[in-house]
């Protein structure tokens, strides 16, 4: 059996992961960017991904293919990481390699598509975290604090460095997600500017939280309200005895 294309892994990926995002009650704007086949693509890789809490840039390449390319990045990679550990500490968090294409089948003829993940530095060692894992992980780190931004940026340089690509700039998307749900498309200048993008994400996502809370700042008194109600029938039994409450009656006097 013939493996699938990156690109049609690549959307998989992408649709997964937006299926593992969207099980989170607590929902954040994203930047997705694929790069395949675009002046980004050999220097950076096939997708890059930002988050309040998350950044990632992934190479996707089936079993099989010519690395040579990649071997020669991560010669540059590995020796402009091996003294600096902040420095590693960034590659290993942000920037993974995606190997996909191999078919195993067990004593039951039972077909599966083997996916192995793993950071960038470890490109030549076998095995790795599943497709599914990965994706998991991302949608996790993505809610998380903001990771040190510092670290990120300076290893992004590094590959803008390495590729001739300083001064490059190339605009993208930023996914936005509405109080109500909603999606928007908000147009980004530079998504190699992680400060810049990470200020927008930051600078929305503050905006709903105080948009919540003043929701739920109006909804108080109602809320109050109810309690001081359902207290008051709590305390003369009309709950407990399931009394309807007495209407009021108006003494208009004697009749005539």
């Amino acid at each position: 059996m013939l493996s699938p294309y990156e690109n049609v892994i690549i959307g998989n990926f992408i649709y997964g992961l937006g299926l593992v995002m969207g099980k989170n009650p607590r929902q954040i704007d994203s930047c997705v960017n694929l790069l395949q086949q675009t002046p980004l693509d050999k220097v950076l890789g096939d997708v890059m991904l930002q988050f309040p809490g998350a950044w990632r840039l992934i190479e996707f390449k089936r079993v099989g293919a010519n690395l040579k390319k990649e071997r020669v990045k991560l010669a540059t990679y590995r020796g402009a990481t091996r003294r600096d550990v902040d420095l590693r500490k960034a590659s290993l968090r942000a920037h993974w390699f995606v190997e996909t294409g191999q078919h195993i089948i067990d004593e039951f003829d039972n077909s599966t598509f083997q996916m192995n993940v793993r950071p960038y530095l470890e490109l030549e060692e076998h095995g790795g975290i599943s497709l599914e894992a990965f994706a998991e992980q991302v949608a996790e780190d993505a809610h998380k604090d903001p990771p040190n931004k510092a670290e990120l940026d300076l290893y992004l340089r590094l590959i803008k460095l390495f590729g001739c690509l300083d001064g490059y700039e190339t605009s993208g998307l930023l996914v936005g997600v509405g109080s109500n749900g909603g999606l928007s498309y908000l147009p980004l200048e530079n998504i190699t500017d992680l400060k810049a993008t990470s200020r927008v994400l930051r600078a929305r996502l503050r905006a709903r939280e105080e948009e919540f809370t003043r929701s739920q700042a109006a909804r108080g008194a109602f809320s109050s309200a109810v309690r001081q109600e359902l207290q008051r029938r709590e305390v003369s039994g009309e709950l407990a005895h399931g009394v309807e409450p007495k209407q009021q009656t108006l003494d208009h006097g004697p009749s005539l």
